[in-house]
Formats: C-alpha cells, structure tokens, sequence
C-alpha cells in the first residue's frame, strides 16, 4: 500500500528541471566564491601599493622643498656684499 502526503500540489514529485538547477546553483557557487576570493586578494594588495606609492610621493615632495629651502639659503649667503638691491650696474 502507498501512502502520499499531500501538499498542496497535484504531483508530489519534484519537477527534475528545478532540482537539477538547484544543484548546478550549488555547485557553481562554491568556484564562483573562489575566484572572488582571488579578485579580492588581487585588489586588496593593489590597494595596498597604492597606498605606498602616496607615501613615497608625499615623501618626496617632503625632501624637494628642504632642499631647495636649503638650496635658496646657500645661494643668497654667496652674494657679494657690495650688491645693494635695485642697482642698475
């Protein structure tokens, strides 16, 4: 004897279309989440780069102007001291 729960539907049976999609689903979410996982690693460490590279840079522009601060000061202490400003000759 065969004893079927009804649930609200004419066919008990799972429709194969939809099971077999739901597998597939499953299945292909497990290397999708993988190849995320690598994009992300990828984009974590260029994000990290990048934020070096700004470091060096503002470090850089740092050192520039000491020197040509530096390089400003050393030049006005080799002007002759018989120059006077706004001399013609």
């Amino acid at each position: 004897m065969c004893y079927h729960i009804y649930l609200g539907k004419k066919n008990a049976m799972p429709n194969l279309a939809s099971a077999l999609k739901g597998e597939i689903s499953r299945l292909s979410w497990g290397d999708i989440k993988e190849q995320v996982g690598t994009i992300k690693r990828a984009a974590l460490q260029h994000r990290r780069d990048i934020a070096e590279l700004k470091r060096l840079v503002q470090d850089l522009f740092k050192r520039r102007t000491f020197l040509e601060a530096k390089d400003r000061k050393r030049v006005s202490a080799k002007a002759p001291p018989g120059l006077a400003e706004g001399a013609r000759f």
